[in-house]
């Protein structure tokens, strides 16, 4: 099982045609290279080994302290063909002691865990190695305390055993930061016993614990025995030896949630609502009975005893003064975890497979208040448990198991038997991830892959599972996903959002980023943005290649990988060899293009005449189907093109109309809307996933639409495009102005451009008719993203300003044409300082121009406290004739170029313009600056520096100082924000009460902020 053996070598003796016999003989060449890729394979089998680990841990938990201790034997089997003079170790609840683990670098210092105190951080200590019952001598890693270097006293020679003990003391974190601690009483205990790193052909593999990136392990057997108090409930690796009280005991529980179950949907949600007020309880007894109308809904009652926090949530009780040990026990396991809590719910299945003699136990243990969420967990874990079954080959072990949990680590996460899932928002999602984890039962459990080295192996491959999982069971429903039930069920937006369009999103909205890293990376290599490409990419590639294949060849490739791979460790050239025996296609897309490359997909396709041309635009060349359509939609043919390099030209078949390539979606194209040679018009409330080759115009009612000079403008948002598979945005919102009876609204298009001097670049050209203004856009932006992201903006802006509509003071009516051009940077950094930013611009019209610089930074002392400060400085160069928007204001902007909300730009209303409305431009004084009942404004030099801090359980506090050229005198404004609320405590330049007296001197001077952009709704 561990290391297959072959006495016979293909490789040597025979005879192999020369290469010009093989020219000449098809046949001959084909042989040639099966027993080219036969010896390949060969000589990778009898160089292949694996070490074998045997566990046998008691470990007992202390629930008032929060910690384990534990003694630990290991037989170690050395199958290699070295002499192994030490052996690494990992002892990962090292990571969490302190700011200097790998860990604690990798989430940075801007986490939870590096703000969190001492006292809630967790270690591993009382390590003390014997090897054969000999003290020897250990050391730390040079870089990482949560690993470890045994010396060993005497080599250990190839197909020896050696026995190494330790006992271990582990404190567990006070908050589950990564995978590994615990919340109360409720305890997620993972990766927390010393164990072997792993050791194969290419030498030693010692790694330090990663939030990001995940585990290589030794596969053997797990004794394991648990002592804890007796009435909490738990869950783990391996199957329960002399378990028959604790199983009982379990099963009689399974009745309440039955019971629970069997409630109306609204009934149990009832119940839940009532158990989280529930303040007491000895036990909880549930009885199910008939209702005191003599209606047909079930009733339920429940027996409560002595004081607790709710029901639903981990109890800080005393815990049973009786304790019990529980004996789990699993052979071809690479590891081991366990999960205890006392609230659980527990319910229980069954799931029979074809050549099982035994059905396997499915358990799920949540949380009373997630019981109406969680109701239908033991259906996941069967259809899971049953399609990855059915896929590869069935599942060996006894149970499957699903716990509700406190990960921060991701959705959920998989270990063998077992998974933990974290808080989910919707049933589909519950699903998702319950999914998600147990296929990891095959990838990651059954095929250990180095998922340190090759996590698409482990992540990709179980993400293209599910894709296929999906598909399979909700076939009827063309694979439909709820993300928000509300949204989708009942409001109907989004309500064909399909689940392998959801992977598609994913890689599809990097695909083409100049930051975007290949796939064949090490874990720790990814930046936090690409790392999910390990997931989407391969997931939707790979199912790219089982569409080109087939079902009937992907089956049989995947299940022979599954029976060769089995409890072992493939590498990529081992998953590769797999579909070089089996396939007679040329894979190299895949296997170079997808895997070691960025390179991308976008095939296009066009009709003349008769002819279809179908064009490459991308990067990356991959087979194309192509399929042609007659008369009323009907399919005429499907041709597969297994080279376009540049262009091919194709001839239709016989009443061919139109083509589309990959109809079915099934090929991750970057740009699907030149994907077809014609399109129809569908309608979309709101949104809906694309079709992409028609025009899919989504709608959106503009019903509250109002400003005080157009009075109540009713209309429509049309808009196409938006979503990644496009590579433009075009909409339309026409009004109906009723208080003048005219028609206004907007119109724009945006284009995104691939790389040429910039990283990626966008031109946006809009017009509208609206708020007294005509006017219209054409803005170019260019970005290069390296260390910094890198902007640069050129505008091109005409408002006609109607004369006698807006307020006189603040706008000057006429036609007025600008030309802006600006360049911003942003760093993201590490430490207290989070970001920093800075923007220079210049505007240059016939009769003025004007410059100006501004400054950003966040400083983040602790997770809960932040500081922002922001500098601004401008001055005119060229005043000949300013207009009066174009002023700079010591209080703020008035958006000269109307691509703001405004709600009156009158001055008639009974809200003046600036008083409630504060828009952050210039030196922007939150507080109100007037002189002589005017905004005061300057055409010459201007400054200002605003100061805000959040801190908790404080509103947001601000400090503004302004001043320039034109003013003798500094102003300062002081107060707090509260949501949109602006509500000044302090200005400087009041002649009298310069601090708030009274709630009418507050009242008085309170203004309104709309933090967004009418041009980005049409974005």
């Amino acid at each position: 099982q561990l290391v297959e053996q072959r006495t016979e070598n293909p490789c040597v003796g025979g005879s192999i045609p020369s290469r010009a016999t093989n020219k000449k003989d098809p046949m001959k060449k084909t042989l040639t290279q099966i027993a080219i890729l036969t010896c390949l394979s060969y000589s990778q089998e009898k160089n292949y080994f694996q070490q074998e680990v045997n566990y046998e841990i008691d470990v007992s938990l202390n629930d008032d302290k929060h910690t384990l201790s534990a003694y630990e034997k290991i037989k170690y089997k050395n199958n290699s063909p070295d002499e192994l003079s030490f052996l690494w170790f990992h002892i990962w609840p090292n990571a969490y002691k302190d700011d200097s683990t790998a860990y604690a670098k990798q989430a940075g210092p801007n986490s939870r865990f590096a703000k969190s105190d001492s006292s809630e951080r967790g270690f591993i200590d009382s390590l003390d190695f014997k090897v054969n019952g000999i003290k020897i001598d250990w050391s730390y890693h040079p870089e990482w305390i949560d690993v470890v270097k045994l010396n060993l006293t005497t080599p250990l020679k190839p197909a020896e055993t050696i026995t190494i003990e330790t006992p271990f003391f582990v404190k567990l974190p006070g908050e589950v930061f990564s995978r590994l601690g615990h919340t109360g009483k409720h305890y997620e205990i993972t990766q927390w016993y010393p164990k072997p790193a792993v050791y194969d052909k290419k030498g030693w593999h010692p790694m330090p614990y990663l939030n990001q990136g995940e585990f290589y392990s030794e596969f053997g057997t797990f004794d394991v025995k648990i002592t804890l108090p007796k009435d909490y409930k738990l869950m783990a690796t391996g199957d329960l030896v002399d378990g028959e009280r604790e199983y009982l005991w379990l099963d009689g529980l399974t009745s309440i949630t039955d019971s629970l179950n069997s409630l109306p949907e609204k009934e149990l949600k009832k119940w839940i609502k009532r158990n989280q007020k529930i303040k007491s309880k000895k036990g909880i007894n549930v009885n199910v009975g008939e209702s005191d109308d003599n209606s047909s809904k079930k009733t339920i009652s429940i027996s409560l005893g002595k004081s607790i926090e709710t029901l639903g949530a981990s109890t800080l009780e005393p815990s049973s003064s009786e304790i019990k040990t529980l004996h789990f026990r699993q052979k071809n396991v690479h590891d081991f975890a366990w999960f205890a809590d006392k609230n659980w719910l527990v319910q229980k299945g069954e799931l029979p497979l074809q050549n099982r003699s035994e059905p396997i136990t499915l358990w799920s243990f949540y949380l009373p208040k997630n019981a109406e969420l969680w109701r239908n967990s033991i259906e996941y874990l069967h259809d899971s448990g049953y399609w990855f079954s059915k896929y590869y080959g069935d599942y060996p072990y006894n149970h499957i198991t699903a716990v509700d949990g406190d990960l921060s680590a991701g959705g959920g996460m998989e270990y063998p038997n077992i998974t933990v899932i974290a808080s989910m928002p919707s049933k589909h999602l519950l699903e998702t991830v319950i999914m998600h984890e147990v296929g990891h039962n095959w990838f990651y459990g059954i095929i250990g892959t180095n998922e340190r080295y090759y996590t698409w192996m482990d992540e990709g491959l179980n993400d293209y599972s599910n894709i296929r999982y999906w598909q399979d069971k909700y076939r009827q429903t063309d694979e439909r996903f709820v993300l928000i039930p509300p949204i989708q069920n009942k409001l109907g937006i989004a309500k064909s959002l399909k689940y392998s369009w959801f992977g598609y999103f994913q890689y599809a909205s990097s695909a083409k980023s100049k930051n975007a890293q290949p796939l064949n990376l090490k874990a720790d290599e990814y930046t936090p943005s690409n790392y999910g490409l390990n997931y989407s990419k391969t997931g939707v590639f790979t199912r790219f290649l089982h569409h080109y294949l087939g079902d009937k060849k992907m089956d049989e490739i995947m299940q022979e990988y599954y029976r060769k791979w089995k409890y072992r460790h493939p590498a990529p050239e081992d998953f590769k060899a797999v579909f070089d025996n089996k396939s007679n296609k040329n894979l190299d897309w895949y296997f170079k293009g997808v895997l070691e490359t960025t390179d991308y997909i976008d095939y296009a396709i066009r009709k003349k005449g008769n002819q279809f041309i179908v064009t490459n635009n991308g990067t990356l060349n991959t087979p194309v189907e192509v399929v042609f359509y007659g008369k009323n939609k009907n399919e005429i043919e499907r041709t597969w093109l297994e080279s376009v390099v540049k262009e091919k030209s194709i001839q239709g078949p016989e009443g061919a109309r139109y083509a589309i390539i990959d109809p079915d979606e099934n090929m991750p194209d970057v740009r699907r809307e030149n994907n077809s040679t014609r399109s129809a018009i569908r309608f979309h409330w709101v949104w809906d996933q694309p079709t992409y080759y028609d025009h899919d115009l989504n709608f959106i009612p503009v019903l509250l639409d109002y400003n005080y000079y157009n009075g109540w403008t009713p209309g429509g948002f049309i808009y196409k495009g938006l979503t990644p598979g496009y590579t433009s945005l075009t909409s339309f919102k026409p009004m109906l102005d009723i208080k003048n009876e005219k028609l206004v609204g907007k119109i724009y298009k945006s284009f995104n451009f691939d790389k040429n001097i910039f990283d990626e670049s966008k031109l946006e050209i809009s017009g509208s008719q609206l708020h007294g203004n005509s006017g219209g856009l054409f803005k170019y932006n260019g970005r290069i993203s390296n260390i910094a992201t890198n902007d640069f903006t050129a505008i091109i802006s005409h408002n006609r300003v109607e004369e006698a509509i807006l307020d006189s003071s603040l706008y000057s009516s006429g036609d007025y044409t600008t030309s802006t051009f600006q360049y911003s940077f942003n760093k993201k950094l590490e430490g207290w300082i989070e970001d920093v930013s800075f923007k220079s611009g210049v505007l240059v019209s016939e009769s003025f121009s004007k410059s100006w610089i501004e400054g950003k930074t966040k400083i983040k002392p602790h997770r809960k406290i932040n500081f922002n400060m922001r500098g601004w400085a401008g001055n005119f160069h060229n005043d000949k004739e300013i207009p009066n928007q174009y002023r700079t204001y010591l209080s703020g902007g008035i958006d000269p170029t109307f691509s703001r909300y405004v709600y009156d730009r009158t001055g008639q209303s009974s809200f003046a313009l600036m008083q409630d409305q504060y828009i952050q431009s210039g030196p922007a004084l939150r507080g109100l600056l007037k002189e002589d009942n005017s905004f005061v404004s300057s055409s010459s030099m201007t400054w200002g520096l605003n100061l805000d801090a959040k801190i908790p359980f404080l509103p947001n506090i601000f400090y503004d100082f302004a001043g320039g050229n034109d003013f003798k005198n500094t102003y300062s404004s002081a107060g707090i924000v509260l949501g949109p609320v602006i509500v000044p405590l302090y200005q400087s330049w009041e002649e009298i009460d310069q601090t708030a007296k009274d709630a009418k001197w507050i009242l008085d001077r309170i203004r309104l902020q709309f933090n967004f952009n009418l041009s980005s709704l049409l974005q």
